[in-house]
């Protein structure tokens, strides 16, 4: 998804490309949404990133599944 907007590797990945992706993906569910945005949490740790890549929006109010 990320190649197909100019990234060529995990370092040039970043929140567009992220925020592109949720946009692109509204209809999953949110638990597969969430499973998704913590494995872009790794990608995020793998790649030297600082903090976490932009969260989703999710279909419920109350879908916000992980700990604060």
């Amino acid at each position: 998804f990320a190649e197909s907007m100019g990234a060529r590797n995990l370092h040039q990945i970043g929140s567009r490309h992220v925020i592109h992706y949720w946009q692109a993906n509204r209809q999953l569910s949110d638990v597969t949404v969430y499973n998704h945005w913590r494995a872009l949490c790794q990608l995020w740790v793998l790649a030297g990133k600082v903090g976490q890549p932009p969260e989703p929006l999710y279909k419920t109010r109350d879908a916000k599944l992980h700990p604060e």
